[in-house]
C-alpha cells in the first residue's frame, strides 16, 4: 500500500511538473484558449497532430478535403468538438457553486435556450 501511495504521489508531482512546463512553452496560447479565442486551436493541431496521408490524389480544388488535405478535414472535426465542449468548464463552476438549480435558472445564468443547456449537460455528463 505504501508503495501505491509513494507510486500516486511521483505521479502527482509529475502531473504538476507537466502542467508547469505547459505553462512555461505555451503560456501565451493558454491563456487566449481561457478567453475563447478560437483561432489558437489551428496552430495547436497543426503543431501536436499526426501528419495524415491521403490515399487518394484529388486534382480537383472543390475537394472535400480543401485545400490542406485531410489534415484540414480532421481540423474541422477537431473545431466541431471543441465548438461543443467550450462550455463545460462554466456549466462545472456554476454546477458547484449551485447544489440543485432548475435548468431554466441555469439557462437564464448562460444566457442559452433550456434545450441548449440540456444538450450541453449531456456532453458534460458524458
Amino acid at each position: 500500500m505504501i508503495k501505491w501511495l509513494d507510486a500516486f504521489q511521483d505521479g502527482t508531482v509529475q502531473l504538476n511538473l507537466l502542467y508547469i512546463q505547459i505553462k512555461e512553452k505555451q503560456g501565451d496560447k493558454v491563456a487566449r484558449i481561457q478567453h475563447g479565442d478560437m483561432a489558437v486551436y489551428d496552430d495547436l493541431f497543426f503543431s501536436g497532430c499526426p501528419k495524415f496521408l491521403s490515399p487518394v490524389v484529388s486534382e480537383n480544388p472543390t475537394s472535400p478535403f480543401g485545400s490542406s488535405g485531410p489534415r484540414g478535414l480532421q481540423l474541422q472535426v477537431f473545431k466541431a468538438e471543441v465548438e461543443q465542449q467550450r462550455l463545460i468548464p462554466t456549466l462545472r463552476s456554476f454546477l458547484k457553486l449551485y447544489t440543485s438549480i432548475p435548468i431554466s435558472k441555469l439557462a437564464k445564468f448562460l444566457d442559452m435556450h433550456e434545450n441548449e443547456v440540456r444538450c450541453c449537460l449531456m456532453a458534460f455528463k458524458h
